[in-house]
């Protein structure tokens, strides 16, 4: 008789990462390919990057697939170029042109294009999201969203709003609110994830980044106004053109005022941003699992700052190495605590789009 007992069938979650080789290589490929093709290739390229970068991500030692392709991401481009993007700014060109600038009917229309851009930014992150999921495979297993984009987009427009009447302490609602859209509509297979969190924890760190706002954006705002008074708009009490124009090193020091001023405030943001990445992760459950992720404000400083000069000193020819070391950043933070019961996860049956995110290409949201 066989006295072996049977394995539990839910185990402990293991997600590691493993080191990519060859992305210089691939950097420098992707970059000259893009410059023959007049930019065609970017859709291939980016399909490139993510399959390696979800070969680097191991769930339980096995890795993740992207299946993904370059044609339905260039398909999905080509179909809200023209059917979305090019008829929204003939139409906002053609009445600025025939009202003229200032006119009740252009400044309507750019209010309305405005609300439409959020709108259609909250679609392409939703899409985006959904169709990077059912690209996603995990031993046979893809991901999916169950939920419609139309909802998370309006949530996205109507909470916008309310931030200026609001003085900006609606953004850590918002963000949970969003987050929990996303979440809650997340299947692994036809496994549902599950927000289980608030905004309280989050207002005590974003009143320290919204009175360092609020302080640095003074500081600076009052600063260019005592260098460039008398050459701006700040001038009001006084008509009279200036004697001449400003300084070489004039311009200089407000130059050196602008870039030391959103270089504080990203530090003082990075404070609440790790404090908002770690929450989101702590609140996120699956099965009976959630996520603990480790997001420090320093790294965070550190991973941006490293990024922005990856970026700036290669002229954006090593932006797979950058979205690598995104990618493995969180990875590498991340540890899943609790169990799933993977012999319960059955196959997603909604259908697959064959075209890909084109909103988020043509709006630029999309990190990987």
């Amino acid at each position: 008789m066989d006295t072996q007992q049977a394995a539990p069938r839910a185990a402990p979650v293991t997600i590691d990462w493993r080191q990519i080789a060859g992305l210089v290589l691939l950097s420098l490929k992707i970059f000259l390919l893009r410059f023959l093709t007049l930019g065609i290739y970017h859709f291939w390229g980016k399909t490139e990057v993510r399959r390696k970068i979800w070969s680097a991500v191991h769930l339980q030692n096995q890795p993740l697939e992207y299946t993904g392709t370059g044609k339905e991401l260039l398909l999905g481009f080509l179909i809200v170029t023209f059917l979305i993007i090019i008829p929204i700014y003939v139409a906002f060109v053609g009445i600025s042109l025939y009202f003229g600038e200032g006119h009740p009917a252009t400044v309507a229309v750019q209010l309305i294009l405005g609300f439409a851009i959020v709108f259609l930014i909250g679609m392409a992150q939703y899409r985006a999201r959904r169709y990077r999921l059912s690209r996603t495979n995990w031993r046979g297993i893809r991901g999916g969203m169950s939920g419609s984009a139309l909802r998370y987009a309006w949530t996205s427009v109507w909470t916008v709003l309310l931030i200026p009447l609001t003085l900006g302490w609606i953004v850590p609602w918002r963000s949970v609110t969003l987050q929990r859209i996303l979440t809650n509509e997340t299947r692994f297979g036809q496994m549902p994830m599950r927000f289980e969190g608030d905004s309280g924890p989050l207002y005590l760190p974003f009143l320290g980044y919204w009175l360092g706002f609020i302080g640095v954006y003074g500081l600076a705002a009052m600063l260019l106004y005592q260098l460039l008074g008398e050459y701006t708009f700040f001038q009001t009490l006084d008509p009279a053109p200036a004697s001449a124009p400003p300084s070489l090193q004039t311009i200089g020091i407000a130059v050196f005022i602008v870039l030391s001023a959103l270089l504080i405030l990203s530090i003082i943001s990075a404070w609440y941003t790790a404090r908002l990445y770690n929450h989101f992760a702590a609140s996120t459950h699956i099965d009976h699992a959630r996520f603990h992720l480790t997001a420090t404000p320093l790294s965070l400083i550190g991973l941006t700052i490293g990024n922005f000069l990856l970026s700036l000193l290669t002229f954006g020819i090593a932006t797979p190495i950058v979205q690598t070391r995104l990618a493995r950043y969180f990875v590498t933070r991340l540890n899943i605590e609790g169990m799933i019961d993977f012999d319960q996860i059955a196959q997603s049956q909604a259908s697959l789009s064959r075209t890909g995110e084109g909103l988020a290409e043509a709006f630029d949201v999309d990190a990987f």
